[in-house]
Formats: C-alpha cells, structure tokens, sequence
C-alpha cells in the first residue's frame, strides 16, 4: 500500500482523499435517506389508516343505533320498525364502505379474519332480529359482542396503520382522544340508549336496570374525562387545534350532559316509567351522534397534520439531497484549485529539498526572500533554509553530544536520561551495572523490571505505587531523594535538561545505593543512642582507642574525677581532670609499661584496684573487638573505694577490739550516707547489747566470787544474752540455796 502511494503524484492522491471523502459522506447520507425514507413511510400509512379507521367508526355507529331500535322493536313497540329496517340498510352500506377501505390496508391475515369474522356476526344478528327470531336481551347482548369485536378491529387497525405509534405530540393525543377513548365511550352512551329505550317501552325498570343505566353513563364519563385530558395535552402541543376542536368538543359534552340528565329523570330516578321509548332514543342518539362529530372532527385535523408532516418531511429530504449535490460540487471545484496551488510551487523548492537531504548546506537561498515570501514557495524556500541552518548546528551539536555520551558511559556515577513524559532514553554503564546487581531483589517488587529493556519504557515503572503521582513529579530538582524499592534505599537526585529558551526537554536522574549509607546511618544513630545512654548512665565509664588513648569519658566519671582532683594530685601533681580526654592511661600509673603490657594482651575482663593519694580506685577493663575480632579500644569502668575502704577500716579496728576484749569501741556514723550509714548504725548497736550483756554477767559473777549471792540480772536479754542471763540468774539462786542447806545441817549437828 505506502509503495503504491508513494508512486501516485500528489494531485492523485488528492482525488483519493476526495473520492474517500465523498464516500464518508456518502455514508451517513444514505443512512440519513434511509431514516427519512422510512420515516415518510410510516407517516403515508398512518395516512393511510385514517380513511378505513373513519369508516370503522361508522360502522360502530350505526351498529350502536341500530341495536336501540332492535331493542325497541324486540321489546314489543313496533312502531320503530321501519327505522331498524332504515338503519340496517345504513350498516350493510358501512359494512361496503369497510371492505372497500380494508382492501387498501394491504395483506393482514389477522385483521381479515376479525373482519370477516365481524360481518358474519352481523349478518346473522339481522337476519335474526328481522325475523323477530330473537329476545330483546339476546339481541342487546349480541349487538355488544358484535360492538366489542368491532373495537377490537379498530385497535388493529391502529396497530397496522401504526397510528397507535405516532412519535408527535399533537397527533398521538389525538389519535388517543378520537381513535381510542371515542369508541369506549361512544358503545357506553349507546348501551345506555338502548337499554334505557327497552325499559321505556316495557314501562318498568327494576332496581338492577336503574343501577345498570347509572354505570352505564359513569363508565361514558370515564372515557369522557380520558378523551378531554388527551385533547388538552394535543391542544397544549399544538394550539391551533383549540379553535378547530372547542366548539364541538364543547357541544358534544353538552349533549352527553343532558342525555344523562334525561336517563337519570326518566329512569334512575323516575317513580314511574311513563317517558316515551322514541323521544329517549332520539335525545341519547343526539349525545352520540356528536361524539361522532367530535371524532370526525379529530380526524380531519389528524389527517391535516399527517400530511403537512409528510409534506415537510419530503421538503427536507428534498432540500438536503439538493444541498449535499451542491457541496460536493463546491467541493470538487475548490479541491482542484488547492493541488494546483500546491502542487506548482512543490517542484520549485524539489531540487533545493534533494540538495539539503544529500547533506549539501551550502546551497545560497537568500535569492528567496523579499516578495516571494509572501507565497508558500517564498516561505517553503525559507523554510528550508532555516531547516539547513539548524541542521548545521545540528550536526556539530551531534559531535559535542557523542563526546558528552562517551563520559557518560565511562563515568563511575550511575545516570539515566529521560524525556519530558518519563520514557527513558539513555542509562550509562554505571546505571545498567547498579541496577543488575539488584535485579533479583527488585523482579520480587516490580515483576516487570528487566534492567536490559529500561530504554524505551517508563521510569514511572520504580513507582510501585500508581496512585501515587509521576515519579518524577515527586522528585524535586537538585534535592536528594530516597526510592525505597523492598528492602533496598536508592538515593535519586533529578536535574532538569532545559533548551536555549529554557524550556525542559528532559530531565537527568543519577542514582546511587545507599544500602552502605543506611547501614552507616543506623550504626550511627544507635551509637549516639549508646553514646547518651553511657552519658546518663551512674557507672563510671571510660574508653580508650587501641593505644591507651583516652577517647570517651561519661558524665559520671568525669563528676569523680573532679571531685577526686585534690586528692590525686597528692600522688599525681600534674594531673588535671580537664586534661584526661585526649591523654593517655599511663598518667594514672607509676609502672605505666606494665599496665599497658596488660592492656595489650588483654583478652577478658582485668580487674585491679590502685591508690591515688589517699583516693583508692577499683578498675574493670574489657577490650572491645570488631566483628573480625581486630582490636577497637578498651572500656575500663572505674569505681571510687575510698568511702568503702574507710569503713572497711573502722569496721576492722572495732572487731579486732572486741576481739580483746574491748567493747567500747564504737564506728562514728556521721558524714556516712546509705549502706555505709546503715552498717555503722548496726554494728554500733551490736557492740552495745555485747558490751551491756557481758558488763551484766561480769557484775553477777564478781559479787559471787565475793559471796554475795543476792546479785541478779534484771536487764532485758533476747537470744544468747537472754540465755546467759537466765543461766547467771539460775546459778546464783542454787548456790543460794545448796549454801543455805549447808548452813541448816551444819546448826544441827552442832545441836
């Protein structure tokens, strides 16, 4: 196809695009004319259907009268006869005018039938009634049967006309007041005509037929009220139809008013039947008859509104078929005159095109400025000279572009280029590589990723999110960004790629993993969290690097060492607390070579304990290791014993007193806080209940070693000195007793 078309001369092609733009138009004209067509169709058989509907209703009619005469006769008043004889004639010539106007329906199997069905009905039911060979009810209900049928035939009618279906306002309400409502009530009135001349002529009416003639005219004024809403709607739609239909819709209310106002005098509400059958069938009939009037009256403006449709209709049809021939013409003329005027001008500027393709820049175009700008070769030559002249720049562009392409590739920062919509046209090998390494890890996020086709696709295909908005409209121009892709972090930086009008052609993201900066960013923020809590933290903690170089001292320990300054500086005289950080552990050792022997083969936890004047130090030493076990430092914590110690000392002196004997030695608890104070107090108290317990057993026994044995302990004793008192007391008491004894057989043998 592109070969033949590049083979046809521009004017061909041109009668190509009109011959195809004749047949798009072609295309819904015709379907146009189809719709039209049928639409004129529809409306001629709607037409068509007025003349036999009419005819129908006719018929109706003079069925309707003659069943009030049949049953006037029937009944026994033989005086009407020669009008039911009259009338008959009239339906037998209805009938001839029907199967006139049915035959110009058209084949209608179903309509056929109910007609055919309809005249044998009739034919018989005259013959009937003509012989006198049938009651008056039979007749009055035969005639209703034969009336019922013939509605029947009238609604299918209206379907096969599609009258029924009409899409206007206007006709479809009148179709619904004339066509539909108008038999309805019509065989309502006429039934009340009938019945009500049977019960004149029989001169009694029971209580059932009184309520039969009231339903009768009820059931009138239903379809009444329906008829009159039809004909307001129809009017509304189209107001002229007030002054053709007012009067005899006005009139034909009237006569039903007082057709019922005779029914309902004469006999609803009569005492007696005395009215004549003649005069109530005339009156009813009158009511009847303009009804009729009425639908004759809709039908011929239906058929006025029928045809100006189709009329128009046709007019348009007509003025548009016309309009489209004229067009077309316009057309064709006009296209002819635009490919000369194209076509001409194209084979001036060919040889300059053929020139600038073969990659000649040189060609001199000034010569086509001035007045022949105005014309399209004048602005054809210019621009092609505009054309060369950017193709020049382009091409020297295109050498710095594939110098700057070849750094790119080389470059160790990983870069992708994108365009203005987010497609990406270019990643260097840096990028390529970065994203392969983790091509396993982000096919489990993103299953369409392949790192090998990312040109050409979108960059919004790292969004995982896509009602998040454009990737890159989230990324704000030379700002850091993070991607967090699953498990893994992308640092992005996007920079704008903007023209000499600084207009953004595109935009250059570079990209990193910052898997290792995270790794560092946590490592860091949990070591300043470890750094604030060794901060807080009561113990004493002090950390050297490798060398014994002091590196971190917590608040704890720096607090010690101020308040311990004075004190070491008795064994140590340079030593300043605002100088430890930073210096080294020797300063706190005579032997410093030793220690640091010790630190370097330090492999657990070393504990020691050192005197600094009189401040004595416990020291808890631990070497910190990497996860390679290499050697990062020393965490040494440091514990003040100089209170500790001090009790220690004033505790022994005590016991090694009590140990000789000596219990009035006491520990002196002021300046003591907590534990310290709690001991001092405990052990004071121990050496008073010892010194007061053994003070009291001494007493007693030296007053027996003198023979005094009166001497008791009254003091209260718990434990071992409750028993020991009990046992002093004891042994006084017997050694009373065995004395006095002795005494008493000493006097007796003297006697």
């Amino acid at each position: 196809m592109n070969r033949l078309l590049n083979r046809l001369f521009l004017w061909q092609k041109f009668s190509i695009l009109a011959a195809l733009g004749a047949l798009l138009i072609s295309i819904p004209l015709l379907l146009y004319l189809n719709e039209a067509n049928k639409s004129i169709k529809a409306v001629r058989q709607e037409a068509a259907g007025v003349a036999p509907v009419q005819a129908l209703l006719t018929l109706i009619q003079n069925t309707q009268q003659h069943r009030g005469l049949a049953n006037i006769v029937l009944t026994g008043n033989n005086s009407a006869q020669n009008r039911r004889n009259s009338k008959a004639d009239d339906v037998n010539k209805a009938w001839e005018v029907m199967k006139q106007e049915g035959k110009q329906l058209g084949e209608n199997a179903v309509l056929s039938q109910s007609l055919s069905e309809a005249l044998a009905q009739w034919q018989s039911l005259n013959q009937q009634v003509g012989q006198g060979q049938i009651s008056a009810k039979d007749s009055f209900a035969s005639h209703g049967t034969l009336i019922k049928l013939l509605i029947k035939i009238n609604g299918q009618l209206l379907d096969h006309s599609g009258l029924i279906l009409d899409p206007e306002i206007d006709s479809y309400y009148l179709i619904d007041a004339g066509l539909v409502q108008l038999p309805r009530m019509t065989e309502a009135l006429a039934k009340m005509r009938g019945k009500g001349a049977g019960i004149l002529v029989a001169g009694s009416a029971s209580p059932e037929e009184r309520i039969a003639i009231e339903n009768l005219f009820d059931k009138a004024v239903d379809h009444v009220e329906l008829q009159t809403t039809s004909l307001e709607k129809a009017i509304a739609a189209n107001p002229e139809l007030k002054q053709h239909l007012s009067q005899v819709l006005e009139a034909a209310q009237t006569a039903t008013q007082k057709a019922n106002q005779v029914a309902q005098s004469e006999i609803v509400r009569a005492k007696e039947i005395r009215y004549s059958p003649a005069l109530y069938f005339d009156q009813v009939t009158v009511a009847v008859d303009e009804q009729f009037k009425l639908g004759n009256s809709i039908l011929q403006e239906l058929t006025i509104i029928l045809n100006q449709r189709l009329q128009q209709q046709s007019q348009r049809r007509g003025v548009l078929v016309l309009g489209i021939i004229v067009l077309l013409a316009m057309v064709a003329g006009f296209s002819y005159l635009v490919v000369r005027s194209i076509t001409s001008p194209l084979h001036a500027a060919v040889g300059v095109a053929s020139r600038v393709a073969a990659g000649d820049f040189s060609s001199d175009l000034s010569r086509y400025d001035g007045k022949q700008s105005s014309n399209e070769t004048g602005k054809l030559m210019q621009a092609l000279a505009h054309m060369q002249d950017a193709l020049r720049l382009a091409a020297q562009e295109a050498i710095a572009n594939v110098r700057i392409k070849m750094a790119l590739d080389i470059t160790s920062t990983a870069a992708m280029i994108a365009d203005t919509r987010g497609d990406i046209l270019y990643l260097n090998g840096s990028a390529q590589r970065l994203l392969q390494r983790r091509e396993s890890d982000l096919r489990r996020e993103l299953p369409q990723f392949q790192p090998d086709k990312l040109v050409g696709s979108s960059i919004n295909l790292f969004n995982r999110n896509p009602a998040q908005p454009h990737l890159l409209a989230q990324l704000e121009p030379g700002k850091p960004s993070d991607l967090r892709i699953g498990a893994h972090t992308f640092g992005l930086i996007a920079t704008p790629i903007l023209d000499q009008q600084q207009q953004a052609i595109g935009t250059v993201v570079e990209w990193k993993d910052r898997a290792d900066e995270i790794a560092a960013e946590i490592t860091a923020a949990n070591n300043a969290r470890i750094r604030q809590a060794l901060d807080k933290c009561s113990t004493n903690v002090m950390i050297a690097d490798p060398d014994g170089n002091i590196i971190y001292m917590n608040e704890s320990v720096s607090q010690m060492m101020q308040n311990a300054e004075s004190a070491i500086r008795t064994a140590l005289p340079q030593f300043s607390s605002r100088d430890i950080l930073g210096g080294s552990f020797d300063r706190f050792h005579k032997n410093a070579s030793h220690q640091r022997n010790l630190l370097q083969n330090l492999q657990g936890t070393y504990r020691t304990e050192i005197k600094l004047g009189n401040r004595t130090m416990t020291l808890t030493a631990n070497p910190v290791k990497d996860a390679k076990q290499g050697m990062l430092g020393y965490v040494v914590e440091w514990h003040d014993r100089t209170a500790e110690v001090a009790v220690e000392q004033e505790i022994a002196a005590v016991v090694n007193a009590a140990a000789e004997g000596d219990f009035a030695k006491r520990i002196d608890a002021s300046g003591k806080q907590g534990f310290f104070a709690l001991m001092a107090t405990g052990m004071n108290k121990l050496m008073d209940t010892s010194e007061t317990g053994l003070n009291e057993v001494v007493r007693v026994l030296k007053a027996l070693a003198n023979g005094d044995l009166t001497q008791s302990i009254d003091a209260d004793f718990s434990g071992t000195f409750g028993e020991l008192k009990n046992y002093a007391n004891s042994t006084s008491s017997q050694l009373s007793e065995i004395i006095g004894q002795v005494r008493s057989a000493a006097d007796a043998l003297n006697n």
